[in-house]
Parts: C-alpha cells; sequence; structure tokens
C-alpha cells in the first residue's frame, strides 16, 4: 500500500468470491433475498435495500435466483462492527486514504517509505503501534505535497516530525526515468517559501465518524537542505499534511 496511489484493489461490494469482504455490504436490490431467506436480511440504517448478513452465493437471474453455498471461512453478522451499515468499516479507512490521489487533480507518486534518498522520514514517540503506514504524492495541478500517515498506537498526546524530498527523486518503482514523462526535480525548490496544512484525528470504529478532529496550519518556512518539515503536536491516528509552496512576493 505505501508504494502506490492505487493501492489495494478491493472488491466495491460483498460479492460471491472466497477470499474477501468488500468496502460496501450485499444489499438485497429487489427483495427476493428477503423472500427466499428472510433470516439473512437486515434493514438498513440509511432507509435503503436490505442489508444481507453474511456472505453468501446465488446462482441465477435476477428475478428467479437461488442463493447456493459458499466454502471456506464465511463471513456472519458477527463480524459486522455495524451490522445496520451500508458500508463495512474499512470503507471509511479507504476513503480517508484515497485523498491522496486527490480527486480530479493531476497527482503522482511522490516519497516511498525506507527508499534511500527518497524516503518519507518519520520520528517522533507519536508514530507507534502495530500499524504504521505513510504514503506522498505530489499534485502537479495544485503544485502541492501530501503526506498521509497512520500510526495505530498514536492518542493525541505526543507528536512526530515528517520530512520528505522537496522535489520528485529517481525512486525504486516510479519516477525511475525510464517512463514517457520524467518529472524528477519538480516541487519546491532551494529557498522556495511553503507553508503546511494538518488535519490529524481518530476515526469512529462503529460508523467511521470523526472523533477528536484537530485542524492547523504552521508559520510560514522555507525549503532547506532539500527537505520539506512538519511538526504534528498532539498526533492522532489519522493524519493529513499538505505542503503548500508560497508565491515570491
Amino acid at each position: 500500500m505505501e508504494r502506490g496511489l492505487n493501492t489495494i484493489q478491493l472488491p466495491w461490494s460483498d460479492n460471491s468470491s472466497g477470499w474477501a469482504m468488500g468496502l460496501t455490504k450485499r444489499r438485497d436490490y429487489n427483495g427476493r433475498i428477503a423472500k427466499i431467506a428472510p433470516e439473512l436480511v437486515i434493514s438498513a440504517s440509511d432507509g435503503g435495500p436490505g442489508i444481507v448478513t453474511q456472505k453468501i452465493g446465488l446462482a441465477g437471474n435476477d428475478a428467479g435466483f437461488q442463493i447456493r453455498p459458499l466454502e471456506g471461512d464465511v463471513f456472519t453478522i458477527d463480524d459486522y462492527i455495524n451490522p445496520p451499515d451500508p458500508n463495512h468499516l474499512h470503507y471509511y479507512v479507504w476513503r480517508w486514504f484515497s485523498q491522496i490521489a486527490a480527486g480530479t487533480d493531476e497527482v503522482i507518486r511522490h516519497a516511498v517509505a525506507g527508499e534511500v534518498g527518497n524516503d518519507i522520514a518519520v520520528t517522533g514517540s507519536g508514530f507507534t503501534g502495530n500499524e504504521r503506514y505513510r504514503i506522498a504524492s505530489y499534485n502537479r495541478t495544485k503544485k502541492s505535497f501530501r503526506v498521509l500517515i497512520y500510526a495505530s498506537g498514536a492518542n493525541g498526546k505526543t507528536f512526530t516530525k515528517v520530512t520528505i524530498p522537496s522535489t520528485i527523486q529517481t525512486g525504486l518503482h516510479a519516477n525511475t526515468g525510464k517512463g514517457l514523462h520524467d518529472f524528477r526535480g519538480e516541487g519546491f525548490q532551494p529557498g522556495q517559501a511553503y507553508q503546511v496544512k494538518i488535519v490529524t484525528k481518530d476515526m469512529n470504529d462503529k460508523d467511521g465518524s470523526d472523533v477528536h478532529q484537530r485542524a492547523f496550519s504552521s508559520e510560514q518556512k522555507s525549503v532547506e537542505d532539500g527537505d520539506l518539515t512538519a511538526t504534528v503536536s498532539g498526533v492522532r491516528q489519522f493524519t493529513l499534511i499538505d505542503f503548500i509552496s508560497v508565491p515570491q512576493k
């Protein structure tokens, strides 16, 4: 996941495959599942079609399909954190991570965790926990850098410092200089003024809503030694950092 903007390809919705939950739950869009197996369907919290409470297989067309058993470790309603929610909890996590791509803007890969000379260096006691991720991108439309940091052990009481290269570097898997376009060298040049905007928060583990969110900005800084830096005090589990260039007067 730390390597690219496409991260991992999860199925959008629960389906008949034998290996994974989707981002969203299967819904009884035409009411047939509730008709032939009412014990498998509950009402949805958004008032839409019912929620199917376990992984199932469907065989046949929309009007006449039958439910077929699936082999393996099939998840059930006992595995749902919030059964009536049409989305699985990891939908909300993935929605947060998707900010690395910045919608319709032209965004390319930047620094990669652990790459020598092209690292996303994270220090400080706030970058802690069993799960820790860091990903970065460069927005060629807005001429800005973005870093997303996840630290499962962050509790809002400590800090973390993030350092990335101020320009696109030669990478192991991206920006190698072998593509049709060479973006290396783009970014913030030595002495360029910039500001850092930060949003750090936790996420409600029932419905994915924001908890303890705090947004703040740094004072104006300048590129030094080819690096951009940001210090996040009171860091929470999910942190978004934008490095934004400041036009010279």
